[in-house]
């Protein structure tokens, strides 16, 4: 309350949950569940207006020590994962995420159950800190 009422400060996943701040930044986050190793997601791509192609992903949740959401990781962290060389209470290393699941700005305590950080098309955006 003191820092976020008192001090005017907010975590960093508040500004990118309410839109005021891009998930594209680096960040530094902690891994505080590993939920699903083989969640299936469904994606529609661009040129394939009719058809949706659905692949096997890991979704974990990270925080800012302050507040949650919910990842899905690419394919170089999945295999850290898989391997179990990342564990909850490990930090990693973000950069050039998209926040997806929901155009609109949130709390994060009132965050959709689909909202989420992604990598983007271009950029692998997590490493694992040692």
């Amino acid at each position: 309350y003191d820092t976020e009422i008192d001090r005017s400060r907010r975590s960093a996943i508040k500004k990118i949950m309410e839109r005021d701040d891009t998930a594209a930044k680096t960040l530094v986050l902690c891994v505080s569940d590993i939920i699903s190793l083989s969640a299936n997601i469904s994606e529609t791509s661009s040129n394939k207006t009719s058809s949706a192609d659905t692949q096997k992903v890991a979704i974990i949740e990270l925080t800012d020590g302050w507040y949650a959401v919910k990842a899905q990781l690419d394919p170089p962290l999945l295999a850290v994962l898989k391997n179990g060389r990342l564990t909850v209470g490990q930090k990693i290393i973000l950069h050039g995420a998209e926040l997806v699941g929901s155009p609109d700005a949130c709390t994060p305590l009132e965050a959709p159950e689909s909202l989420m950080l992604k990598k983007t098309q271009q950029n692998h955006i997590y490493h694992h800190v040692h």
